[in-house]
């Protein structure tokens, strides 16, 4: 006889795996400081390719006043200018990463749990008396 309750149970758990579950069960491999360590670090190498790129873009579409400039302007000040400008940049995108990170990690975790609390309740579903079919 089919059981009612587990059937709901497996399509629920299913359902969970089809939609979230790669995301939601891959953080039961980290730990929360070890993911979101590595969130911040892929956010960081991507932000720093993001820069270096608005940086090429910026050159080449002011390359004319540039090539004008190159001989009176301090090289040093203008590296300064970028290198300032660019820790700035990374470290508000550190930020922002952190906190997407941690967010994320948390509801991944808050719904990791409840995969996990109907797998439990699945599982001893199995280990009741009332069951003509014990395993």
């Amino acid at each position: 006889m089919i059981n009612a309750e587990r059937t709901r149970l497996m399509t629920r758990l299913a359902a969970f795996e089809e939609r979230e579950g790669k995301d939601a069960l891959e953080i039961a491999d980290y730990y929360r400081r070890d993911y979101i360590g590595a969130q911040v670090l892929k956010g960081m190498v991507c932000g720093t390719l993001a820069f270096a790129i608005v940086l090429v873009l910026y050159v080449f579409y002011n390359i004319e006043d540039l090539m004008q400039a190159v001989f009176t302007m301090d090289l040093m000040l203008f590296a300064r200018d970028i290198l300032l400008v660019y820790l700035g940049f990374i470290i508000v995108y550190g930020i922002v990463c952190y906190l997407f990170a941690t967010f994320q990690y948390d509801r991944k975790r808050k719904r990791m749990k409840g995969y996990l609390g109907d797998m439990k309740e699945l599982y001893h579903s199995y280990k009741t008396p009332g069951d003509s079919k014990k395993r």
